[in-house]
C-alpha cells in the first residue's frame, strides 16, 4: 500500500480511529440483512460528513451473491452525478490481486512457473545486489513481496508521459536490490510492474490489453479497465480532497495500481474465490491457484515481524471485533482509496471504494465492521465492536528512558526521538507525538495538539528492542529496532547506527537539485547536509497538480563505501541504495532514477 502519501494517510487513520470509536453494541437477528445494513448506512453517513468524503460505494457478498450494494453521495459533484454501486473508480493497489491472479491463470495453463527465476522468462533482467550469490528473484517472490526489489522507481513513476513496462525493466539494470530476495516481506509497486511484463512477454499482448481479455472480461468485469491515462469510453468518479477536485495522475506502474473498477465488479473476484475459481460457472482458474492465493508465502522469516502474505493477499493484521482473520488488501491512487476484505472460510466479503483521500482513513475499519456485522446474520446474537485500548504508564528506572531515544528511520524518513523527563518526544506529519512507557521497552503513544492537549491513539503502541530480540543481528551496539502495532500493516522504526562518516561523503555536502520536469511534483531548497553525525538528503516537496502544500523530505543515508549509501531499515521505502557518479565535471547521487546533482557550496 505503499504510495509516498500513505505513512501520513495511516497515521490519520489511527487518529480518525480514536476520535469515533462507536461502541455501541448492536442487535442482530438470524437473517436480519436490514440491521446490518441500517447500521453501516447511519457510519457512512456520520464518517462521510466528517471526513468531508465526497463520494463512497459498498458491496457485501455473501458466497455468490451480492447481498447489498449501495452507493452515498457523488461521482461528480458538479454534473450532479450521485455514486452508485456502478461508480467507476480507480482502486490502487488492489489492482496486484489481479495482476497476481492472472500469473496464476497463466501458471495454469503451463506459460510459466511459479519458482522459476524471473530471469527465465526475461531473459535481459538485471539489477545490482549487494549480497555475493543472492538466492533467485522468483515470480512468486515478486508476487509475495519478498523479491527484495526497492518499493518503488520513483522517477516517472507518477508523471504525465510514463515509459513502458518493457523501458522500465531495462531501466532497473541501474538499481540495487534493497534486501536479499526471498528473506524479508518488503513491499514493492516495482516488483508487479516486473510481473506486468512478464505477463506482457508470456501472452504476447501488452499488459492492459492481456488482462482486458485475458481475465477481466471472462470474469464478469467487463467496465473494468487497466489503464495508465484516464480509461477511453466510461465514466469514472471525479477525484477530490475536501471537495475540492483534482486532476487525473497518470500511473506508470499499472501492474501495481492501475485498475479502475467499481464496487459491483470488484465483487466477481470475491465470488471466485469463495467458488475455488469458478466464476459464474467458468473456471478462470484452478482450485489449487484459489488456494495457493491465500497460503502463507515464506513464512517464519525474522524480518517479517509476524506479518503473513499470500499471493498477493495480506493475511494478517487486520482481525474482526470476534477475532477472525481478515483476508484483506487496500489501495490507494491520489485521491481514490479502496479496500476489498474477506473472510474465505465463512464465504463473505466486502468491497468499499472512494473518491475521497480522506477515505483510507475509514475504509478497511468500515469493510471490517461489515464483515463482523454480516457474519453475525448467520447465528444471530449483539455485535459489540473491539474496545479502544489504551497501555496503563508505568515508570522506569532512572537513566533508562535516555536508552531509546536518537534518531530513527520511519517510511524511509529520519524521525528525531528525544528523551523529556518521563517520556520520549517526537513529530511526526506535523504532529507532536508523546511516547509513554507501559513496561521494558513498550510504550503507549499520545498526541498533541497544539503542543498543550495531549490525548492517548489507544491500540497504537510501539515496542523498542535490540533487533536480536526478533532474531535479527545486531549491526551495532546502540542498534534498536521498534514495531508498531495498531496499524494495518507492519510499520517498524530503526535506529539510526553511528557510523564514522568518510570524507568522499563529507565531500559532497551542500546544496543539490535535480529535474522534475517530468513529473508531478516539484522540489526546492534541496541539501545533502550532517545532521547530528548522520548524512541527510533534506528538501521541500510539494505535488503540482493536487494543490498540496510543501512538506518536508528527510532522507537519511548510511555510507557503505566511499561511493555507496543506503537508506537502514526493514520497511517500505527503505534499503535503497544512493550511488555517488561523476558525469563530467559534475558529480551526482543516483537514487531511485534520479540524477541529485550536488553543486557543493563554496566555504
Amino acid at each position: 500500500m505503499n504510495f509516498r502519501w500513505i505513512p501520513g494517510l495511516l497515521f490519520a487513520a489511527a487518529l480518525a480511529g480514536c476520535a469515533d470509536q462507536n461502541s455501541e453494541p448492536v442487535r442482530i437477528g438470524k437473517g436480519d440483512l436490514n440491521a446490518v445494513t441500517s447500521t453501516l448506512t447511519a457510519q457512512i453517513e456520520r464518517e462521510m460528513k466528517r471526513e468531508d468524503i465526497a463520494g463512497l460505494s459498498i458491496a457485501l457478498v455473501d458466497d455468490q451473491r451480492i447481498a447489498w450494494a449501495q452507493g452515498f453521495g457523488w461521482a461528480d459533484i458538479e454534473a450532479k452525478r450521485p455514486a452508485t454501486p456502478d461508480t467507476l473508480y480507480r482502486v490502487g493497489s488492489v489492482s496486484k490481486l489481479f495482476t497476481a491472479l492472472e500469473l496464476l491463470k497463466l501458471r495454469d495453463a503451463g506459460k510459466l512457473k511459479l519458482d522459476r527465476p524471473v530471469t527465465a522468462f526475461l531473459p535481459g533482467f538485471t539489477i545490482r545486489s549487494r549480497a555475493p550469490n543472492p538466492p533467485p528473484i522468483t515470480l512468486r517472490a515478486l508476487a509475495a513481496h519478498h523479491s527484495g526489489l526497492p518499493t518503488d522507481r520513483l522517477n516517472g513513476m507518477w508523471a504525465p508521459r510514463p515509459s513502458s513496462l518493457a523501458t522500465l525493466v531495462d531501466e532497473l539494470s541501474d538499481e540495487t536490490l534493497a534486501a536479499v530476495p526471498q528473506t524479508q516481506y518488503r513491499y514493492s509497486n516495482l516488483g508487479f510492474s516486473v510481473l506486468g511484463r512478464v505477463i506482457e512477454v508470456a501472452t504476447g499482448q501488452p499488459f492492459e490489453q492481456a488482462m482486458e481479455h485475458d481475465l477481466l472480461i471472462p470474469l464478469g468485469m467487463k467496465r473494468s479497465r487497466f489503464t495508465q491515462a484516464p480509461p477511453n469510453g466510461i465514466e469514472v468518479a471525479v477525484g477530490y480532497r475536501k471537495n475540492t477536485p483534482l486532476p487525473w495522475l497518470t500511473l506508470r506502474d499499472a501492474p501495481a495500481g492501475g485498475l479502475t473498477s467499481s464496487a459491483v465488479e470488484l465483487a466477481q473476484l470475491l465470488k471466485l474465490v469463495f467458488a475455488d475459481g469458478v466464476a459464474d460457472g467458468r473456471r478462470i482458474v484452478s482450485a489449487q491457484s484459489v488456494a495457493d492465493s491465500l497460503s502463507p508465502q515464506f513464512a517464519g522469516l525474522p524480518a517479517d515481524f509476524g506479518h503473513r502474505v499470500g499471493l498477493s493477499w495480506m493475511l494478517s493484521c487486520v482481525q474482526t471485533a470476534t477475532g477472525d482473520a481478515v483476508v484483506w488488501h487496500d489501495g490507494a491512487a491520489p485521491p481514490f482509496y479502496a479496500a476489498v476484505a474477506m473472510l474465505p472460510k465463512d464465504q463473505l466479503g466486502v468491497v468499499v471504494l472512494s473518491n475521497s483521500e480522506a477515505a483510507g482513513k475509514i475504509s478497511l475499519q468500515l469493510a471490517t465492521r461489515a464483515l463482523d456485522l454480516l457474519k453475525m446474520t448467520r447465528q444471530g446474537g449483539i455485535y459489540r465492536p473491539s474496545p479502544a485500548v489504551e497501555l496503563p504508564a508505568v515508570q522506569l528506572p532512572p537513566g533508562e528512558i535516555e536508552r531509546y531515544a536518537g534518531d530513527y528511520v520511519v517510511f524511509g524518513q529520519m524521525l528525531r526521538v528525544e528523551a523529556q523527563g518521563d517520556r520520549l518526544k517526537t513529530t511526526f506529519q506535523n504532529t507532536g507525538l508523546e511516547l509513554v512507557p507501559a513496561g521494558a521497552g513498550r510504550f503507549s503513544i499520545r498526541a498533541r495538539v497544539m503542543g498543550v492537549l495531549s490525548f492517548g491513539l489507544p491500540n497504537l503502541a510501539i515496542d523498542l528492542q535490540k533487533p536480536s530480540a526478533t532474531g535479527l543481528p545486531d549491526q551495532s551496539s546502540d542498534a534498536m529496532i521498534g514495531l508498531v502495532t495498531g496499524f494495518p500493516a507492519p510499520v517498524t522504526a530503526t535506529r539510526l547506527p553511528g557510523v564514522s562518516i568518510p570524507n568522499a561523503w563529507r565531500g559532497r555536502l551542500g546544496s543539490c537539485d535535480l529535474d522534475t520536469r517530468n513529473q508531478y511534483f516539484e522540489i526546492r531548497e534541496c541539501r545533502f547536509v550532517e545532521e547530528n553525525g548522520h548524512l541527510v538528503l533534506r528538501a521541500s516537496i510539494r505535488g503540482t497538480e493536487t494543490g498540496a502544500e510543501w512538506a518536508e523530505f528527510v532522507l537519511p543515508l548510511v555510507p557503505l563505501n566511499d561511493t555507496e549509501a543506503i537508506v537502514p531499515g526493514y520497511g517500505a521505502d527503505e534499503g535503497g541504495t544512493a550511488r555517488a557518479v561523476a558525469l563530467g565535471n559534475v558529480e551526482t547521487l543516483r537514487y531511485s532514477g534520479f540524477e541529485i546533482r550536488l553543486l557543493r557550496d563554496r566555504r
